[in-house]
């Protein structure tokens, strides 16, 4: 059975849209890192696509950094991406099993290791991992800087450090939300919007900034293949539709030389095996004319599909773009207003007792302190820093000058 061509694209385009969000492209795998695996391979006897239950499942990490897969035997993951190991896994498995054509294995991360937090924070624990997660982060998520405030003493300094270290926190999430405000508007702009937020926006560098442009080249490459799959399609018309052409001339020439020659057996001109052979090829002529439309239409609606394709890649990029600025913006306006709150409490606090007035950025600092796996070094990550599955982080709040020991 013929292939069709629209459906190794479609698969294509489909393992292209479940990878990963653009951060956690660039995750490279650890040990204890639970990753789902689907493999599939083209059934020439159902013409369909049939997955391998072998193969597809859910594997673990080693501590060691390997992972066994039925029929493709151990493969290094530690240090890989998600899409080098799928590809090293697509070609180990085409080789030793010798199939005509290489499985099509889609692979993504469904769990870590957990990050185990302790130190100065109101919360310690185990969280999650997702990949991007940094200290300051980290800090967020257990509730931040452990707070101990005495109820007789109004205003006192461990309510203004509070406060003030509240009111950092929602300026740099309004900082933030306001890059990725501007990074969205950026790409509805190239994508044919008029940008809400003033053409004059300055054009999103770091983290959004990689993120604006993975974005747009990893759509620009859907469409490309989209598009090469149009063009490949028409061919395929054009050609067919020749051919359906040529044979409605053999089909008309084969019908009069019948007609010839009916007449002459009638007359006792001719024999009866030319008549049939001429109705045999006429019907074989018949049946592969026939044959030729079903893969005309079958083409053309593969086309179609295509062209809708196309169609769905922008409506979808600019209706997810949309959602998000909506709530982003929503969340920008909760965020100030939250702001606004805390400097009104902070502003109370010190009035209540200006002699208890301190300030965090100068008096006292935020440490962050990690412990991976089996390695007795301790790092010291900024708050920025990127967190790994299965670190240990303890958070301490020291004073300038104070060495935090180790």
């Amino acid at each position: 059975m013929k292939r069709p061509v629209l459906v190794p694209f479609l698969i294509a385009v489909f393992l292209w849209l479940s990878a990963p969000f653009a951060i956690a492209q660039t995750y490279t795998l650890t040990g204890q890192d639970r990753v789902l695996i689907r493999a599939m391979q083209w059934d020439r006897t159902t013409g369909s696509y049939s997955q391998w239950p072998g193969v597809s499942g859910e594997y673990v990490v080693s501590t060691e950094g390997l992972i066994h897969v039925p029929l493709a035997g151990q493969l290094e993951a530690k240090g890989k991406t998600v899409g080098a190991l799928s590809e090293q896994l697509q070609l180990r498995l085409h080789r030793l099993i010798g199939t005509s054509e290489p499985p099509q294995v889609a692979m993504e991360i469904i769990g870590h290791l957990p990050v185990y937090v302790l130190g100065d924070v109101q919360n310690p624990g185990a969280y999650p991992y997702r990949p991007g997660l940094t200290s300051q982060q980290a800090l967020a998520v257990s509730g931040g800087l452990l707070r101990i405030i005495d109820a007789d003493a109004p205003g006192n300094a461990s309510e203004q450090l509070r406060l003030a270290g509240q009111i950092r926190v929602a300026e740099d999430r309004i900082r933030a939300l306001q890059e990725e405000r501007n990074r969205l508007n950026w790409d509805l702009g190239a994508l044919g919007r008029q940008l809400e937020t003033g053409s004059d926006a300055a054009l999103p560098t770091g983290r959004e900034g990689e993120i604006l442009a993975a974005v747009q080249t990893a759509r620009a490459a859907q469409n490309a293949r989209i598009l090469d799959l149009q063009a490949v399609l028409k061919e395929q018309i054009t050609r067919l539709s020749s051919q359906i052409a040529l044979r409605d001339e053999q089909i008309a020439l084969t019908k009069a030389e019948l007609e010839n020659v009916s007449s002459l057996k009638e007359r006792g001109l001719t024999v009866n095996t030319r008549v049939s052979s001429l109705n045999n090829a006429l019907n074989d002529l018949e049946a592969k004319r026939l044959q030729l439309e079903i893969g005309l239409l079958t083409a053309q609606q593969q086309l179609n599909l295509a062209e809708r394709e196309e169609l769905t890649l922008l409506d979808d990029a600019k209706s997810g773009g949309l959602s998000r600025l909506n709530n982003v913006e929503q969340e920008i306006a909760a965020q100030q207003i939250g702001l606004t709150t805390l400097r009104s409490l902070y502003e109370e606090a010190v009035a209540a007792n200006p002699s208890a007035v301190v300030d965090p950025l100068t008096e006292r600092v935020t440490k962050y302190f990690v412990t991976r796996g089996s390695d007795p070094t301790v790092l010291e990550l900024t708050a920025t820093g990127e967190l790994l599955p299965g670190d240990t982080i303890e958070i301490r709040r020291v004073s300038i000058g104070e060495k935090a020991a180790n």
